[in-house]
C-alpha cells in the first residue's frame, strides 16, 4: 500500500504543470497533526526506504519514519509575489528558491532555529521574536556547500547552497 502511495505521489509531481505564480510544495502531514510544507526550485525524489521516507532534492534533503507519517503529498502553491500566505496552526513552511534565504514559517513563538555545517560545526542560532511566527536565514556569506537547519522537535533539513 506504501508504495503504491508512494508511486503515485510521485506520478503526481512528474505529471504536474505549473503557472507563472504556482509551484508545486511537497506536503507531509504526520499522526501527530504537524504539516510540513516544502516549496523548492527544483524537483524532489521520494524514496521508500524499509522504515522511513526520504525525500531528496538538488537543493535539500529530510526523512521520516514511515510509523509518523500519517499523509504525503505534492500540492499546487500560489507565490504571487513570493509571499506564500498560510494561515493554518501546525504548519511549518520552508522555503529556498534563491541560493540564498531559507524562510521557515509557522514557527512557535520563541523557537530556535540552529545552522550547522556539513561536518557538524555550529554556525549559529536565531530565535523567532515573541509575536512572530516566521524566520529567515541568510546563507548568503557562506560557501557552496551543505548545510543542516534544526529546529527543536522537527526533522532537521539538509540545505545544499550552490
Amino acid at each position: 500500500m506504501r508504495k503504491l502511495l508512494i508511486s503515485l505521489i510521485c506520478f503526481s509531481f512528474a505529471s504536474a504543470r505549473l503557472s507563472a505564480d504556482e509551484v508545486t510544495a511537497l506536503k507531509v502531514l504526520l499522526n501527530d497533526g504537524t504539516k510540513t510544507l516544502f516549496v523548492l526550485p527544483d524537483k524532489p525524489v521520494a524514496t521508500l526506504h524499509e522504515d522511513s521516507l526520504l525525500i531528496i532534492s538538488a537543493s535539500m534533503s529530510v526523512g521520516y519514519l514511515r510509523t509518523d507519517i500519517s499523509e504525503c503529498c505534492f500540492e499546487k502553491v500560489d507565490t504571487v509575489g513570493a509571499d506564500i500566505q498560510h494561515n493554518e496552526t501546525n504548519v511549518l513552511r520552508y522555503t529556498y528558491v534563491d541560493n540564498r534565504h531559507v524562510t521557515v514559517k509557522g514557527l512557535e513563538a520563541g523557537s530556535k532555529v540552529a545552522v550547522y555545517d556539513a561536518k557538524g560545526v555550529f554556525l549559529g542560532i536565531r530565535a523567532t521574536a515573541e509575536n512572530n511566527s516566521e524566520l529567515v536565514i541568510d546563507l548568503g556569506e557562506l560557501p557552496a556547500g551543505m548545510y543542516m537547519i534544526t529546529i527543536t522537535n522537527q526533522p532537521t533539513i539538509k540545505i545544499i547552497r550552490r
